[in-house]
């Protein structure tokens, strides 16, 4: 890339005698990248350092980042149809930090193999596509896999016209967007799943939804209605915000408790399974034209 960090072997013979041979070595990624990686420090006992780095992902322009060098990782995985299994030939993989900012993307080979340098304390988002195919992408915590951990990414046949009135929540096979009691923020945990719909809305850019934010009867109903229009408030500013979706293609509605799926209203007992089918999200398609 830019400025990189570099090895030198036989360092300590080389400074007592110059005429000796020294050899320097770039130590490639993940430590160095395609921006300028400078500052290198390390303890060789811990296998703890520290680097500078302006590279994608960042905070500020140079940024302090920490390692260790006795935890890295390589990240491999194939991107496969869901329904047959097979390698998809040519798709495209894109990888992200958490936070949702691009670090590379590339189109892959007819194997539809991919590898990537990583560190087992990342949180990377994986997202893999391919022409007529949903687009997926999946949230990896590096140190849960192995030190060569290998991962698949199906994606499904795009087998369904985006149709007026269909929930695409249902179409893409989302996990519930879960909220913290009483709060309106967006865990990370649902960020996985809007990141999802965000991810759509970029491949079909003609497609307008209505979020429709729905509570369980638990508590006021006054108070349900206001919760979940700051819910529904959230949702779509995260999709405009994070997603760079215009606000145009997007309406939205709290609903609180107006719309239950179940005969849990007002005082009836109910389980928590019950009351969950009733706190949802709805992404409905209002024109794909």
């Amino acid at each position: 890339g830019g400025l990189d960090i570099f090895k030198v072997a036989n360092i300590a013979g080389f400074l007592s005698n110059p005429s000796s041979e020294a050899t320097i070595k770039n130590i490639g990624k993940p430590i160095n990248s395609s921006s300028d990686d400078f500052a290198y420090f390390s303890d060789d006992a811990s296998g703890i350092g520290y680097l500078s780095s302006n590279r994608p992902g960042g905070i500020g322009d140079d940024d302090i980042y920490a390692f260790n060098l006795k935890c890295l990782a390589i990240l491999r995985g194939i991107i496969v149809d869901a329904e047959t299994g097979l390698a998809i030939p040519n798709p495209t993989v894109t990888l992200s930090n958490s936070l949702g900012s691009q670090l590379e993307k590339r189109t892959l080979g007819e194997d539809a193999v991919f590898s990537f340098d990583a560190h087992c304390a990342d949180e990377l988002l994986i997202k893999g596509e391919k022409e007529d195919y949903l687009i997926n992408e999946i949230r990896i915590n590096v140190a849960d896999l192995t030190e060569t951990g290998f991962v698949k990414i199906p994606l499904t046949k795009d087998k369904s016209k985006l149709e007026d009135g269909l929930d695409l929540a249902k179409i893409l096979q989302l996990n519930p967007i879960y909220f913290d009691f009483d709060k309106a923020n967006i865990r990370p945990d649902a960020e996985i799943e809007l990141q999802k719909i965000i991810a759509a809305m970029q491949q079909y850019p003609q497609l307008k939804i209505d979020i429709r934010s729905h509570t369980d009867s638990r508590g006021n109903d006054k108070y349900n209605l206001k919760l979940s229009e700051r819910r529904n408030q959230s949702t779509f500013k995260y999709i405009v915000e994070v997603g760079g979706i215009d606000t145009s293609r997007l309406t939205g509605k709290g609903y609180g408790e107006s719309a239950l799926l179940n005969e849990c209203t007002n005082g009836k007992a109910c389980n928590q399974e019950q009351h969950q089918r009733n706190r949802r999200s709805e992404f409905i398609i209002l024109s794909e034209n």
